[in-house]
């Protein structure tokens, strides 16, 4: 590994050290300059939540529940406590897109979203600025509340990685797309999945319906996308928030 990244050929080189990893992994990682992975969702152990690190753990949960969140220090990532040697993603090819992930299990939504409210509340993160177009559900839509809902938790977590100090935010283009309701939202969730690890017969089928033209003609979206990034300081000229602060 060290004369691969010392080679010289400009390639940045990227770590899967998510779940449980030997105490030594982020020590030799930040010695070769390796990038790390952050997926909110899937918090690693060597990684800091989003309350003070003089709080122990069992005292931050007891808190929580004193303010009337049901939700587990540990349960999510902090997204503002990520390294700036590391990228950092709302979901990858081995998980559930987030538009999926939410219908997967009711209950942790619920405390997902008191995690997002959280964050704001102890000011980890802002609130993303209004949208520049206003959506227009239709009425094929079963459920177009439901809908508006989930576009606008997908916009928020959009924002808040774009808003992270690691180097990288990356994003599957389902969770990008998550943020429009039309045309994108009336596909099932279950089709935007690319892998499932637990099943061996599983096969990598997923295609995005829309040609690429189409996607970069969608001016409601890459509009959107265009504003997040600029307003979250990811643009060109102001590169990522997290070396501005260092």
């Amino acid at each position: 590994l060290p004369s691969v990244v010392s080679a010289g050929i400009g390639m940045l080189c990227c770590a899967e050290d998510l779940g449980l990893v030997p105490d030594v992994v982020p020590g030799v990682m930040g010695n070769l300059g390796l990038l790390g992975l952050r997926i909110e969702r899937m918090p690693c152990a060597h990684e800091e939540d989003f309350v003070d690190d003089d709080v122990e753990e069992d005292d931050r949960n007891h808190i929580f529940r004193e303010m009337g969140l049901n939700i587990d220090a540990r349960e999510f990532g902090s997204l503002s406590r990520y390294p700036y040697l590391s990228v950092c993603s709302p979901s990858c090819h081995d998980a559930s897109p987030f538009r999926l992930w939410l219908e997967e299990d009711f209950a942790r939504r619920n405390r997902y979203e008191e995690h997002l409210n959280l964050l704001v509340r102890v000011g980890r993160t802002t609130a993303p600025p209004p949208r520049m177009h206003a959506q227009d559900p239709s009425d094929a839509l079963a459920d177009s509340s439901e809908a508006l809902a989930v576009s606008g938790l997908a916009r928020d977590v959009i924002w808040n990685h774009l808003c992270a100090p690691s180097a990288l935010a990356v994003f599957p283009l389902q969770d990008v797309l998550a943020m429009r309701v039309e045309p994108y939202g009336s596909r099932p969730p279950a089709t935007e999945l690319i892998n499932d690890p637990s099943n061996p017969e599983h096969y990598w089928r997923y295609r995005v319906l829309q040609s690429v033209e189409s996607l970069c003609s969608d001016v409601r979206l890459t509009d959107e996308m265009d504003r997040l990034v600029r307003e979250s300081g990811r643009d060109a000229a102001g590169g990522s928030m997290g070396r501005d602060e260092e």
